[in-house]
This record gives C-alpha cells, sequence and structure tokens, in this order.
C-alpha cells in the first residue's frame, strides 16, 4: 500500500506544471518524492528524485538526500538539500566540485564565516572545549558552497555542514533549515556533503547566475506551490493506478 500526502502543483511556465507528491509504503524507511508531467503527446510521465522534492522558482528545484552520516559509528540521520535544474523532460543535479579553504577565503565575507565556524566551543556533556575542523568545501554549478565540519568527541567523530551562498564575488549565509532562521545556526545541516547527491543525474545544462536571493528561496522552497483540495483523494492515493489518474486531475483539468 502507497500513502501520498502533501500534493502540491509546481508550475514551470506558461506550457507546462507538474504534479509532485511526497510518498511512502509500508516497507519505506523513509519518504520519496514523485513527480508527474504530460509530454507533448500528452502521456503522464513519473519522475521519482530523493525526498522533500521543493520548486524553488521556475525550473529550480531542491530535493533532499538521507543518510545515516552524522557519525562515525553509523548513527544519526541526515536529509541533505541538493540543487536540481528541471529541463523539460527530466531532472538535472547542480554538481559540485572541491574547492580548498584557501580559495574559499578568497571571496568576500568567507574569512568572517570560516572564523565562526572555528570558534572555541565547550561541551557541557565532555566537559571540555573544543572546536571545528574543516573538512572537505565542495562548490556548486549553482554557487552553493557546502562547508563539510567535524569534530571528534570520545571515540566518536561527528559530522555536520555549514551552507554559504556565492554571489559574484561575494558570500553569504544560505537558510537550509526550517526551524532555525537566526545567526549561522540557519545554515547549519548534519552529515556530510558529497560532490554529487544523485549520481545517476546528469549534470545541469544551464549555468546559475548565483543571485537568486534569500528571501526568495526562502518563501518559495518551504510553500511555493499550490496544495490540492479536490475531491476523491484529498491528497491521499492507496495504488499507483489511483496516483497516475489524481496527478493528471490536479495538474491538468
Amino acid at each position: 500500500k502507497i500513502s501520498i500526502f502533501d500534493p502540491k502543483i509546481c508550475t514551470i511556465n506558461n506550457e507546462q506544471k507538474l504534479a509532485v507528491f511526497d510518498a511512502n509504503d509500508d516497507t519505506a524507511a523513509s519518504e520519496i518524492s514523485l513527480c508527474y508531467y504530460l509530454d507533448k503527446n500528452g502521456r503522464l510521465n513519473e519522475v521519482g528524485v530523493g525526498e522533500y522534492l521543493k520548486q524553488i522558482h521556475g525550473t529550480e528545484f531542491v530535493s533532499s538526500v538521507r543518510e545515516y552520516d552524522m557519525a562515525s559509528d553509523g548513527s544519526g540521520a541526515s536529509d541533505k538539500p541538493y540543487y536540481l535544474h528541471w529541463n523539460g523532460t527530466g531532472f538535472e543535479e547542480y554538481k559540485g566540485k572541491e574547492i580548498s579553504l584557501r580559495q574559499l577565503k578568497k571571496y568576500n565575507g568567507a574569512k568572517s564565516f570560516v572564523k565562526k565556524i572555528q570558534k572555541k566551543r565547550y561541551d557541557k556533556y565532555e566537559k571540555k572545549h573544543y572546536r571545528y575542523k574543516i573538512g572537505k568545501i565542495i562548490l556548486r554549478e549553482n554557487g552553493i558552497i557546502n562547508i563539510n565540519i567535524y569534530q571528534k568527541i570520545g571515540r566518536i567523530t561527528g559530522y555536520g555542514n555549514y551552507t554559504l551562498k556565492l554571489n559574484g564575488k561575494s558570500v553569504s549565509l544560505y537558510t537550509v533549515s526550517e526551524y532555525v532562521d537566526k545567526g549561522i545556526a540557519r545554515a547549519y545541516n548534519g552529515g556530510v556533503y558529497k560532490t554529487s547527491g544523485f549520481p545517476e543525474l546528469p549534470a545541469a545544462s544551464v549555468t546559475s547566475s548565483h543571485s537568486d536571493t534569500e528571501s526568495n528561496r526562502r518563501a518559495d522552497t518551504y510553500g511555493c506551490a499550490n496544495y490540492c483540495t479536490c475531491s476523491g483523494c484529498y491528497g491521499r492515493a492507496n495504488s499507483f493506478t489511483c496516483i497516475f489518474s489524481y496527478a493528471k486531475t490536479i495538474a491538468y483539468p
């Protein structure tokens, strides 16, 4: 049995809309996102990618990857957002490349953020001070910069990351938390970022301007689309047949 929830419609342009659902089944350990669109021949096509697929704006999307990578013992699940581009028939990923700390510090504002990340902290459980160490730094094609960090506490090494946004030659904090909207904590997430969250997807065929604003991203990523309140499934389907019928109904009435 498949449970469907949080249905929404994402408008790409005047000619195309996507119907997006979050879904899981009785055996699933985590949720997945299902996306449907009509091709030029009127056929309904399914595209599945990651978890919590959200539209940022237009053809720009974000989808999460869940991994148990918050600690060296394999404990702690993280949901890390990776950034996608819709090309009309499928998704492409804004891949990343590793850069050095020295390269990062060349951008305006980066040194102050690095200083905040590496500042001395106090662990009240271990009753000692520590500093985060910086691991791999990844610059993505859309200007997102993921700074992986780690710290050994006792026998366990904990992993996390901070996210910055490159605009021209300057960087700024990029909010990834739905629950914290102030200070550097709003750019923090658990786990370890890789250069690609979806290696099966092609690299994005477009070059981002690196200029989308924080306010636009926040407004769109956490609720960009119209929620469906039509009769029938009421946002919940129990079979793939129902999903296809429902998707065609809400996205292409």
